[in-house]
């Protein structure tokens, strides 16, 4: 088994949403694809013995976008289009893992000792922790309370939108579990947009990304649902072609509605780069 390194905090790195922004994607399929394409790199077991960079790891050559796209459940094109993304922001150089022997450096390490380190961390870890007392199921019970109560004010106050003049208004986008619930005009501006648009797919991906338009003005949700309207308008063209259209939320994500329309980017208040 080949291993690779994966660093805590890859799936929140904000590389990643700029990635996803650039090819019409959501950030679960730019981390996946990543995932798919260090393995790939880590590989070296399959490639081809012909191709200069046999037996390097890094490499990524000979990647199958095509059954990437299908492993994922990814419409077509959408891993290709992940890729071209990822060199654009430099995550990828000249078919390879940029920065790849800096960020998975040789192991020198013996199972053994890892064995050792992890011996003596859980001993550490018990010592640590002898002599205190367990919490009684009443404690418990209190501080899963506050706990609670605190991460459902932080939850509120964190997804405040705010009105072209800055006021902060009513929490619109609140979080129940994992997942996100619209409220109030947030949620009656998505129903006339995801009516404009007019392919009803993944709705619950399509309110995720509506819920993080940091900055909703009504001029900006007029810009967005004309162009939405427009969208669903050139849609049976590309299915006459035997192209798949394009999914709410891919389209929301890549902001495409600044195609039809570039005075978007000032109602939007900034421009990813």
């Amino acid at each position: 088994m080949t291993w690779f390194r994966w660093y805590a905090g890859t799936a929140t790195d904000p590389k990643f949403m700029v990635v996803a922004r650039l090819a019409g994607q959501n950030v679960a399929a730019v981390v996946a694809v990543w995932a798919m394409l260090l393995e790939r790199a880590s590989d070296v077991s399959e490639r081809d013995e012909t191709q200069c960079n046999a037996g390097k790891r890094g490499f990524v050559s000979g990647f199958d976008c095509e059954a990437a796209d299908a492993v994922l459940g990814l419409e077509d094109g959408a891993s290709e289009a992940i890729m071209r993304a990822m060199e654009k922001k430099g995550l990828l150089t000249g078919g390879k893992v940029t920065n790849w022997e800096k960020r998975q450096p040789k192991r020198e390490d013996s199972s053994t000792e890892r064995v050792r380190r992890f011996r003596e961390k859980k001993k550490y870890e018990t010592q640590c922790n002898a002599g205190k007392r367990e919490e009684t199921p009443e404690e418990s019970r209190v501080d899963n309370i506050n706990i609670n109560s605190k991460a459902e004010s932080i939850n509120e106050l964190s997804s405040n939108t705010f009105s072209a003049s800055g006021d902060a208004v009513e929490a619109q986008v609140v979080l129940k579990g994992k997942k996100k619930v619209l409220r109030g005009k947030r949620a009656e501006t998505f129903e006339r947009f995801w009516e404009a648009f007019a392919y009803k797919k993944d709705k619950a991906q399509a309110i995720d990304a509506w819920a993080a338009i940091p900055v909703l003005t009504d001029a900006l949700v007029d810009t967005i649902c004309r162009a939405a309207a427009k969208e669903a308008g050139r849609r049976p063209e590309l299915k006459a072609e035997g192209r798949t259209p394009i999914y709410a939320q891919g389209w929301l994500n890549g902001r495409r509605w600044e195609d039809e329309d570039e005075t978007a980017e000032s109602e939007w208040g900034f421009r990813l780069v």
